[in-house]
């Protein structure tokens, strides 16, 4: 279990590419440019059990593998975002909440009233471009450029933002580069996570139907 904690960036899709071609950023580079295509399906249950405690719940495919990643007890702070996250191995198919530390999320997710109902409710599908970045600050923050789209069965909902993730260091750093971004492109501050643009979509279309 690991605590995630983040500032998420929304722009245009031309203004997002051009994140990666700042000079000022290329002298921060630790490591090469890393591009990969990044697959998520969400599960909850129909009537979003999982949504009303504020539990995200995905299976990514990344690399050639499938991650299991459960987001919670997250809040926002001073415009940082703070989630407790729990990455576990899978197949793609089958859910495990094995290596949950939380002994009382653990026994509520596996209750008979939750699990049997947990199914796929929306998908995340876009092209990541990431760098990792060694601040002035000494903070190791990686800068994720993210392109492409949320869906459901009957709807989309493009994505277009980036996201600066801190690995080591200040939080306070991230608000240093955060600005930096913001005085060079036309890049706004964004609170809503994927998983709560997914969930946006499947209430527009009940909406809808109803």
């Amino acid at each position: 279990m690991t605590l995630e904690i983040e500032i998420k960036l929304s722009a245009s899709p031309e203004t997002v590419r051009q994140v990666m071609t700042l000079n000022e950023l290329a002298q921060l580079a630790n490591g090469s440019v890393l591009h990969q295509r990044l697959i998520s399906v969400y599960y909850d249950t129909p009537t979003g059990t999982l949504r009303s405690r504020g539990v995200a719940l995905r299976m990514r495919r990344q690399q050639g593998t499938w991650v299991q990643t459960l987001k919670y007890k997250g809040e926002y702070r001073d415009g940082i975002a703070y989630r407790e996250e729990c990455d576990t191995p899978s197949d793609g198919y089958h859910l495990d909440f094995s290596s949950l530390e939380d002994d009382a999320l653990r026994d509520y997710l596996l209750s008979e009233h939750v699990y049997r109902y947990l199914k796929p409710r929306f998908v995340t599908d876009f092209e990541r471009t990431t760098r990792q970045l060694r601040t002035a600050g000494g903070a190791e923050i990686e800068l994720a450029v993210d392109l492409g789209e949320v869906r459901t069965g009957l709807s989309q909902w493009p994505l277009s933002e980036i996201e600066l993730e801190l690995k080591s260091g200040s939080p306070d750093e991230l608000h240093v580069l955060s600005r930096f971004l913001q005085s060079r492109l036309l890049l706004v501050p964004d609170t809503m996570s994927k998983a709560e643009r997914g969930y946006a979509l499947l209430e527009q279309e009940k909406d809808r139907s109803s």
